[in-house]
């Protein structure tokens, strides 16, 4: 009984420190929230459908990127894609936070009826460890325009 016990607990607690390590996301369009997930989720079945007449309404795409751990000297970016083409870039100086991308800036009133992919990466400052190591980017989700 003792044994069965301490492994639901050490389970429980095993849960608990995996859980608190995981990235997250949030998306909004203006200050109302339309998305959110974890990076650990498979984001390649995500398919957020987005009406175009809110997009005209919305100014800006803010994205609440909030990493487990966050390293300093690292910067964030963020770049859409249409199938295998990026159609906007946008990096800023922090690796975790709130990032606000201009609407206009990001060709998504273009992308009627197309499907398109949100990644996200993170690089160091520092261009010798930047080409030391190997950058691997994150599909935050995709975004059908109707």
């Amino acid at each position: 009984m003792k044994l069965i016990l301490i492994l639901i607990i050490s389970s429980f607690g095993c849960t608990l420190i995996s859980h608190a390590q995981t990235s997250t996301w949030k998306l909004y369009l203006n200050k109302k929230q339309v998305a959110q997930g974890t990076v650990t989720q498979r984001s390649d079945s995500t398919i957020i459908v987005l009406k175009k007449s809110r997009l005209s309404r919305s100014k800006l795409l803010r994205i609440d990127y909030m990493e487990s751990v966050v390293p300093k000297g690292w910067n964030r970016s963020f770049a859409f894609y249409d199938g295998d083409k990026e159609i906007a870039h946008f990096k800023f100086g922090s690796s975790s936070g709130m990032f606000g991308i201009p609407l206009k800036q990001t060709q998504l009133l273009k992308a009627g009826g197309k499907i398109i992919s949100l990644y996200t990466y993170s690089e160091p400052l520092d261009e010798k460890l930047a080409s030391a190591i190997r950058i691997r980017r994150i599909l935050i989700c995709r975004l059908k325009i109707e």
